[in-house]
């Protein structure tokens, strides 16, 4: 371990991990406020580490920040996958998860890069919302541009998933942009259902996070 303190007393604390080869596989740095509660946490993984150059080179590198509040409750978790140590120009992707007051995920959104310029594929997946009749259901928005609701019962069984397109988007050749995938309670597959519905009013309905 390494501790770090700033003037204001506040620190940081790192550790560093090996393999079997004496190589290091990860380095994790810890940082806490003058208090003692822990703040942020960043890890770096999966890479070549070069000890020469105290940094990682070459190959897959991961990078994962965990975010926590003044109570020590995560908020956020942000990972990034980069092509290699040129994180500016070869960020695969970054992907952020936000966490409720019950530290269950709520919110996931994804976006990928190509070349080091972010382009329009982005996810975001919504968790454990409840509609007007106390069930639960799932939102996803997905890099086609299609939203995508779990339905559950009750028992938190998943009942229905529905799968809604742009309304210009021609989804089973006939002029519907909407199938619904219907399941029983044991969780076999039923079928299909296909309609028309407008995506707008999809997104106005389940679109809206639980923070």
């Amino acid at each position: 371990y390494e501790k770090k303190y700033n003037a204001d007393g506040s620190y940081e604390q790192s550790e560093k991990r090996y393999n079997d080869n004496g190589d290091i596989v990860q380095i994790s740095t810890s940082y806490y406020d003058k208090q003692g509660k822990i703040t942020q946490i960043n890890e770096y993984v999966d890479g070549k580490f070069d000890n020469s150059q105290n940094k990682y080179v070459g190959g897959l590198y991961n990078e994962r920040t965990r975010e926590y509040d003044a109570e020590g409750n995560m908020t956020r978790c942000t990972r990034t996958s980069y092509t290699d140590d040129s994180k500016s120009q070869k960020v695969e992707y970054k992907e952020y998860e936000f966490l409720n007051k019950e530290q269950t995920l709520a919110n996931v959104s994804l976006t990928k890069y190509n070349s080091g310029q972010e382009t329009t594929v982005t996810q975001k997946c919504y968790f454990d919302l409840v509609d007007e009749n106390g069930c639960k259901y799932r939102y996803y928005e997905r890099s086609d541009g299609a939203i995508e609701i779990w339905h559950y019962d009750k028992s938190n069984v998943r009942t229905e998933v529905s799968v809604t397109y742009p309304n210009n988007k021609n989804a089973d050749g006939n002029g519907h942009n909407q199938v619904i995938h219907k399941y029983n309670a044991a969780g076999e597959f039923l079928g299909d259902s296909w309609s028309t519905e407008d995506i707008n009013n999809v997104i106005k309905k389940y679109g809206k996070s639980p923070l």
